[in-house]
């Protein structure tokens, strides 16, 4: 008999997921579970050397002897009624129905749309129209704010409930942060009938797909922009996830940014790109010529009404450009929390270019935004949606959405600048 394993990774509809690391001899259960299973329908994923993991069908389960699962989860109706402030675009209505196409009750499923359409919005009102306790994950304290203040605008009169950030409030709509929620999953693992995700790109990291899997909720729904991983980890999702995938309505091409390529002549060469891009990267970001270039067409767009986000890999570069650039305003790691909502805030008032790294990636709102600096070399296309996405979000006084890609000179950032090339394309982005 197959050795008793306890299903940690996920329970599918017709499938499961079971760790390698979890066997004690994987040799002996692969070669034992052969024997028993047609070898058809027994794969194994090798994602990377530590998170290695089998796939089994459900009806394999009676011939293991394996932990097994009836559906007993949370389903119960909340004490509150929930009542939804705004008013849904069309096509964001589309998205909030597609939630509730068995006999109107809330079902599981993931939807993607590109960040400024509206997702944290239009999951406030799949929250109102469930009526269930909800829990929403999120991962960074930035996110924990936006959601506990987008659920009091939209939410009127509903308390809100917060785990993190030193808090711990159980209501029956809560915003946790997931380091929080795994501290505490013995507390929480029978209060909710529904877990909303947001970014669940990161689900199949696995403190989070720990938090996740032990929160006793029947409906698990996740909000995405980019629910693709390089590391390949995002099938999981499909199964987290289920039934439904809905994608939201793209950007309309009236929507559609303007990409403008700022050619220079200034090199960016690398020999060996894993021991010497961090130094190249180093002296490309010191250049004179280079900040004095950025600032002189910052300083042309701001005087034509824009409002920009100027992103840069390293801080030192973004402190150059602050000085040169009237109006301008750092927002990076250091930035104390009352200071990046006074700039989020008066962007576009006080501040006309907001300088940032990495950390505007993911989360950060500010609706003003309407122009793009892609200042470092990059071609990952996940992080290319997120940072295009951050000057899309509407507002009544922003010009048309606009992209300006600083094109450096090199063999390898030429191959990078194609790349992004072809994608603008494939995305409609008129060029």
């Amino acid at each position: 008999m197959i050795e008793k394993i306890k299903i940690r990774n996920a329970i599918l509809q017709n499938k499961m997921y079971i760790f390698k690391k979890d066997i004690s001899d994987p040799a002996r259960f692969e070669s034992q579970f052969r024997e028993i299973i047609d070898k058809d329908i027994f794969e194994w994923f090798d994602y990377d050397r530590e998170s290695e993991l089998y796939t089994i069908p459900s009806n394999s389960y009676h011939k293991l002897d394996i932990q097994k699962y009836s559906d007993q989860r949370n389903f119960k109706e909340a004490k509150t009624k929930f009542k939804f402030n705004g008013t849904l675009r069309p096509e964001q209505q589309k998205v909030s129905d597609a939630f509730f196409k068995r006999k109107g009750r809330v079902t599981s499923g993931l939807f993607q749309a590109p960040c400024g359409w509206g997702k944290t919005y239009v999951g406030c009102n799949i929250i109102a129209r469930a009526n269930v306790p909800t829990l929403i994950m999120v991962h960074t304290k930035l996110l924990f704010k936006q959601w506990q203040e987008e659920l009091n605008k939209q939410l009127p009169g509903i308390p809100i409930g917060t785990i993190g950030d030193g808090e711990f409030n159980i209501q029956e709509i809560t915003v946790g942060i997931y380091k929080s929620i795994y501290n505490n999953l013995t507390a929480l693992s029978n209060q909710f009938s529904m877990v909303m995700v947001d970014e669940a790109h990161l689900c199949p990291a696995e403190l989070f797909s720990n938090a996740l899997n032990n929160i006793n909720c029947k409906i698990k729904i996740a909000v995405t922009a980019t629910p693709k991983r390089k590391d390949g980890k995002h099938v999981v999702l499909d199964d987290y996830f289920t039934p439904y995938k809905i994608f939201a309505q793209d950007l309309s091409k009236k929507d559609s940014p303007l990409v403008e390529l700022v050619k220079t002549d200034i090199p960016f060469n690398v020999i060996d790109p894993k021991r010497d891009w961090s130094r190249q990267l180093n002296k490309l970001t010191e250049r004179n010529e280079y900040i004095n270039l950025i600032s002189e067409v910052a300083t042309q767009d701001i005087a034509n009404g824009r409002c920009l986000l100027i992103l840069s890999d390293r801080v030192n570069m973004l402190k150059n450009l602050q000085k040169l650039i009237k109006g301008s305003v750092l927002l990076i790691g250091e930035t104390k929390e009352e200071n990046r909502k006074d700039i989020l805030k008066n962007a576009g008032i006080k501040y006309t270019a907001i300088l940032s790294t990495k950390i505007f990636d993911e989360g950060i709102s500010c609706h003003r935004l309407d122009t793009l600096y892609l200042t470092c070399p990059s071609n990952n296309p996940i992080k290319l949606e997120q940072r295009i996405g951050r000057i899309l979000r509407e507002h009544p006084n922003k010009k048309h959405p606009l992209i300006k890609d600083f094109q450096l000179r090199g063999t390898i950032v030429y191959k990078q600048q194609l790349n992004r090339l072809n994608w603008y394309q494939e995305k409609g982005f008129i060029l």
